[in-house]
């Protein structure tokens, strides 16, 4: 496995708080793009225990998946070689960057959100007395008003 040592220092410099990671290969190709609550839990669950975050970074350890995750998601991780993050105000705006980065790169292993079925939209409930504004990624009710920012 090649040295990963960028990739390690940006492990242990992930911040706690809500946005998105774009995985990257070896040519600067995007892997996958995701979306967290806290960055940092979740970029570091990809990775074997040394990278937990109340651990110090081993650098002698080798970088591997986590036991038990999915084939797909071992031959990812093997491929990362560069880690990017954009942290945002709140969770939702994460989950509107992840479409639009989604659609925009089309990353391998992103299997969802390639096509506008799964597209998150905001919505608007017309039905209650005190409307509710909320994320959604289904559009089939008609008492709702439904807003979406597609990226070209």
């Amino acid at each position: 496995m090649p040295e990963r040592s960028l990739l390690r220092d940006q492990l242990a410099e992930l911040p706690d708080q809500p946005g998105v990671y774009v995985y990257r290969d070896d040519e600067d190709r995007v892997l996958y793009v995701g979306k967290a609550k806290s960055l940092r839990k979740r970029v570091l669950s990809y990775f074997q225990a040394p990278l937990r975050p109340h651990q110090a970074v081993d650098t002698s350890a080798p970088m591997t998946a986590r036991v038990g995750q999915h084939a797909k998601v071992w031959d990812m991780v093997g491929r990362i070689h560069r880690l990017e993050t954009i942290v945002t105000a709140s969770e939702g705006e994460a989950l509107i960057l992840e479409a639009n980065l989604v659609k925009r790169h089309r990353p391998p292993f992103n299997v969802k959100l390639r096509d506008d079925k799964s597209y998150p939209y905001i919505a608007i409930s017309m039905d209650e007395a005190y409307p509710r504004v909320y994320f959604t990624r289904e559009r089939h009710r008609r008492d709702r008003l439904y807003f979406a920012r597609r990226c070209r």
